[in-house]
């Protein structure tokens, strides 16, 4: 006996047999998704309530599948789909954000992490190697991330808060005019810690529980890096990846200083800025100066040129700018009468030296015109040899 499960799975939904297998599946989870909110208001009513709890949403952004784009509970994946063979898909996908937030009323905050897919090359992409692709991972894709607030307790507690632990650092405006969106990587809770954990304990219980929530996420998604930028903070050194935090640590070190101005004293000076001469006369007078490293550190590694061949503007790379190496022997090595080679040699110096250079054609030399006889060869190499010398 054969059993046609796609009619039976479409009379069960109440569908026709005609779907796809993608609408088959739709039609799935969402009666899924019913039947969990029956048993849910079936059970709520004797329920305990849940405790507080934050709730990660991946948003995807796609620019070539429009009806892929939406919010998603479990964290995306990459298949080889799309413009650059680099498309997120997703699963549990939040099709009622009000219906989701009525069903789980215990969220204090969602942690929204954006994703963006085929609108240009992923930063590992390679057209000449299709495996690169395949190592492909979804934080390769990710642009964004921010903590929404959701439970008014929370936003009351953070007001709190900020008013005694915050002060003289830039912090998010936790009013609910201002916005509930806080921006990722969230470093006035970094550099506050200590301040911030002598002031919850002096809050309410509710209060409490509410911060110990956001403070266990940040604890299990910035732990690693938030030890790691304290241990090199201890040594005086910082990544640039961790500019950032240095920064904000510049601008809370400068929140008990005079807000009116600080003094300072200036010796003579013309103009708004004072002249400095790090280097000083003496080496600046020298064709090579001994420099140490420090002041090549300071140098940029790129430069602005000149691209003679393109007639444009380009940016040069320092490391790879090296002396142009002259074959000062092209000439000597032409196969022509001495005579003949000397007194083109001569016209070609006393034009190349000379005060007046009168471009006739842009770009084709110094006006000098030299009439060449003979077979079309040796005409041609003639002239490419005198150019080049």
């Amino acid at each position: 006996m054969t059993i046609d499960w796609r009619g039976e799975i479409c009379r069960f939904l109440g569908k026709p047999s005609g779907l796809t297998d993608d609408e088959i599946l739709d039609a799935l989870e969402a009666t899924s998704d019913h039947l969990k909110e029956m048993k849910r208001l079936k059970t709520s009513e004797f329920a305990q309530p849940n405790p507080p709890r934050f709730q990660v949403i991946h948003q995807i952004q796609c620019a070539a599948f429009k009806g892929e784009s939406g919010l998603y509970e479990d964290l995306p994946w990459v298949v080889e789909s799309g413009p650059y063979m680099a498309h997120l898909r997703g699963s549990h996908s939040i099709r009622n954000f009000d219906l989701y937030l009525e069903q789980n009323k215990e969220i204090t905050f969602i942690v929204y992490r954006q994703f963006e897919c085929c609108e240009k090359a992923p930063p590992t992409h390679d057209t000449t190697n299709n495996r690169a692709r395949r190592e492909l991972k979804p934080d390769d894709l990710l642009v964004g991330e921010y903590v929404s607030i959701i439970s008014e307790e929370l936003r009351s507690a953070f007001i709190e808060l900020s008013e005694s632990a915050l002060g003289g650092i830039i912090h998010p405006d936790f009013d609910a005019d201002s916005g509930d969106q806080i921006s990722h990587p969230y470093l006035w809770w970094f550099h506050r810690r200590t301040k911030i954990e002598t002031a919850v304990s002096q809050l309410g219980p509710s209060f409490q529980r509410q911060l110990s929530v956001f403070q266990e996420y940040l604890e299990s998604s910035l732990g690693d890096e938030w030890e790691a930028v304290e241990s090199l903070l201890a040594r005086k050194q910082i990544m640039a990846e961790y500019l950032d935090y240095l920064f904000a640590r510049a601008l809370a070190d400068m929140s008990g200083c005079h807000k009116c101005g600080i003094l300072t004293a200036n010796e003579g000076r013309e103009g708004l800025v004072p002249d400095r001469d790090d280097i000083g006369p003496d080496r600046m007078s020298q064709d090579e100066p001994d420099l140490d490293e420090e002041f090549y550190m300071c140098l940029p590694t790129t430069i602005f040129g000149f691209n003679m061949q393109k007639k444009e503007w380009v940016t040069l790379e320092v490391g790879f700018i090296e002396d142009v190496t002259w074959n000062e022997e092209a000439f000597e090595l032409l196969v022509i009468d001495e005579g003949t080679k000397e007194l083109v040699k001569a016209v070609v110096t006393n034009q190349l030296y000379a005060e007046d250079h009168a471009d006739v054609i842009r770009g084709k030399g110094n006006g000098l015109f030299i009439l060449l006889h003979g077979y079309l060869p040796a005409e041609l190499l003639t002239g490419l040899q005198i150019s080049n010398s």
